[in-house]
């Protein structure tokens, strides 16, 4: 299913890369938007209608004085008479757009055609732009990349301190460019899909979430659970699970994981015990 929602935002990018106009609002159509704004174009997207839109909203919700930021909308219909609740397509990441991928990944999206049409014969689809990633502030960092370029001893301390150097860096260069870094949060993209459930006067929505996306779509439902009717996740790891990946917390499952290795004679037979063997293959790792 993860790979299902994957291929349709392929899809789609691959459909915008090749249209001739942008099929979303203008300058021009978008002056004098105020915060909570949602300005709609339709247009075709492929043999359905759609709503090509975009979304205005404060980049940092909890100042007042915040300026705003826009993010793209797509709606596309469904060609049922009655369609039931509509359906929030949350992609994985971080960092992965949610509307639209770059060209280079969506070529060949083509062949997908149809991977949701079974969605689309009963509800209408939504993506909302990820904010940071999509719209009209991209939080490119080059010099984190730079720093990941070299992969060689990846978690020595040499490198920890150089990637924790380009982490201050980009975000002391991000400030300087005016972006309010505090506005880019889970809790502030849950946010931007309430004002486009609002936008619409959806009465009940449902999520579709694939990992980053089930990250957003778990909160968006313990927040505003009345507008809720399903929600699906998919590869979810909710963040009050992080907890899991404390190192103390790690030893201790292999233990368990141990444990269960060597109570099963079909196990021991390839190997005495699993953190012995994890433990060899960590050592002669090239």
């Amino acid at each position: 299913m993860l790979g299902a929602l994957a291929a349709f935002q392929l899809l789609l990018g691959a459909h915008l890369a090749c249209m001739r106009t942008d099929p979303f609002p203008t300058g021009d159509e978008l002056a004098g938007a105020k915060a909570g704004d949602l300005i709609l174009k339709a247009g075709p997207y492929f043999n359905h209608q759609a709503g090509f839109g975009i979304l205005v909203v404060p980049e940092n919700r909890g100042k007042a004085d915040s300026r705003l930021i826009r993010l793209p909308v797509i709606r596309i219909r469904s060609q049922a008479a009655r369609p039931a609740e509509p359906v929030f397509c949350l992609t994985g990441g971080p960092g992965v757009k949610n509307v639209y991928p770059p060209a280079a990944l969506a070529r060949g999206g083509q062949r997908d055609l149809g991977i949701l049409e079974f969605l689309l014969d009963h509800h209408d689809l939504v993506l909302v732009g990820y904010r940071g990633v999509d719209g009209s502030v991209v939080l490119n960092c080059p010099e984190i990349v730079g720093a990941l370029r070299n992969k060689r001893h990846p978690l020595s301390s040499r490198k920890l301190e150089i990637l924790g150097k380009a982490l201050s860096s980009a975000h002391q260069r991000l400030s300087r460019e005016g972006v309010d870094i505090n506005g880019y949060t889970v809790a502030e993209v849950v946010g931007d899909l309430e004002a486009v459930r609002r936008g619409f006067r959806f009465e009940k929505i449902d999520l579709w979430g694939g990992s980053y996306g089930a990250t957003i779509a778990h909160p968006y439902g313990l927040r505003y659970p009345q507008y809720v009717r399903r929600t699906l996740l998919t590869g979810p790891q909710p963040s009050r699970f992080l907890d899991v990946w404390r190192p103390g917390i790690i030893d201790r499952l292999l233990s368990r994981y141990d444990h269960l290795w060597r109570s099963d004679a079909n196990r021991t037979g390839r190997s005495p015990g699993l953190e012995a063997m994890l433990c060899r293959v960590l050592e002669r790792m090239p």
